[in-house]
């Protein structure tokens, strides 16, 4: 299951810090069948996504709070980075991946 936050891409309400705490507390709330479907899953990970184009540099901070909590419900916390070239090393023409 993938689940991502109802945020426009290119605006600046896209805040993992706020989106995370929102589905844990989303999963505490699970009916109990749900709960143990959730509790089956054996890869429950938090995947941050970055388009980074060519920048050299981004800092993306995530609280200690908020870590804890990921760990606390089982789970782990990635990030993809979307560069401006696709895997063969030609060039990406727009940040919609085209």
């Amino acid at each position: 299951m993938t689940v991502e936050a109802d945020h426009d891409e290119n605006t600046c309400d896209r805040e993992a810090a706020l989106d995370i705490p929102a589905m844990l507390n989303a999963i505490a709330n699970l009916s109990a069948d749900a709960k143990l479907q959730f509790d089956a899953c054996f890869f429950r990970d938090f995947n941050i996504g970055i388009e980074c184009w060519d920048s050299w540099s981004y800092n993306h901070a995530i609280p200690h709070d908020v870590l804890r909590a990921i760990s606390d419900a089982g789970c782990s916390l990635s990030f993809t980075l979307y560069p401006m070239r696709r895997p063969d090393g030609t060039p990406r023409t727009s940040q919609d991946g085209e």
